[in-house]
């Protein structure tokens, strides 16, 4: 495959020929997208994971991945290999494939996974998509950091974090939301944890945010949104009534540079 001077790359992770961290550009777009599958008046994140919130990593670690179907294994009809993009304890850009063994858990060889930044199948088999819900969490298998939905191949989580040595620029980023039930008022905002490129970890600060009622905006920046190395970013999402059941789209576009 040839190699262009602006590949077409997950935002913030590595392409996905080889080890891209060794030969990337100074400049390279990128693009997330995450889902929410049911949107309430409690703010969540746009992740299918089985947290309203998602739960960063506090310290680097070993993960493993795992599926509620026994057909996603590598003889199954399911997902058999998954590609996990992720960024070690310096949050330097990495990545590794991972063997599915249905129900029964794989580790990761890396033990120092600091951040997920993408997570997609490879390989399938006749159905492919996911037989099951396939989840990468801590060992102890009580926190999820990636999450595919069943019937997916791709984790759809608007959630990154921008790796060392790198600034991220956002200039454009969209949201739509709808209800299998009546017209609720649904607020989709564009958070990351920096402010003017200061960066405060933990605290994540709204960048912008627009207003869905069963429809969807897209919002472009003629001066783009800086965002730091080290920095996380996400979409999150509140709806107008506790019964609301929203379900919440959205994505990030823009690119990172050296």
């Amino acid at each position: 495959m040839t190699i262009s001077t602006y590949p077409t790359i997950p935002l913030l992770q590595e392409s996905l020929i080889g080890n891209a961290k060794n030969y990337y550009p100074t400049k390279a777009r990128g693009f997330v997208f995450g889902r929410a599958p049911s949107v309430d008046n409690v703010k969540v994140d746009l992740w299918g994971g089985p947290t309203g919130t998602y739960v960063f990593p506090a310290a680097a670690q070993q993960m493993r991945i795992v599926s509620t179907s026994a057909a996603d294994t590598l003889a199954g009809t399911g997902v058999q290999k998954v590609h996990v993009h992720y960024l070690d304890a310096n949050y330097a850009i990495q990545n590794e494939v991972l063997n599915l063994n249905g129900v029964t858990p794989v580790n990761m060889v890396a033990t120092n996974v600091l951040r997920i930044n993408g997570m997609h199948s490879v390989q399938v088999g006749t159905g492919g998509t996911a037989a099951g819900a396939i989840s990468l969490t801590n060992l102890a298998s009580t926190v999820t950091y990636g999450f595919i939905a069943l019937g997916d191949n791709t984790a759809r989580q608007a959630i990154y974090t921008v790796p060392a040595g790198y600034t991220g620029y956002i200039n454009h980023w969209q949201g739509s939301s709808g209800a299998a039930t009546g017209t609720h008022f649904t607020q989709i905002e564009l958070r990351a944890t920096t402010h003017d490129g200061s960066l405060w970890p933990g605290v994540f600060l709204l960048q912008d945010n627009i207003g869905t009622l069963n429809g969807g905006q897209n919002i472009s920046f003629p001066i783009p949104i800086p965002i730091p190395a080290t920095a996380d970013v996400k979409l999150s999402a509140v709806s107008d009534a506790g019964a609301a059941h929203a379900i919440v789209l959205g994505s990030i576009m823009g690119w990172f540079e050296q």
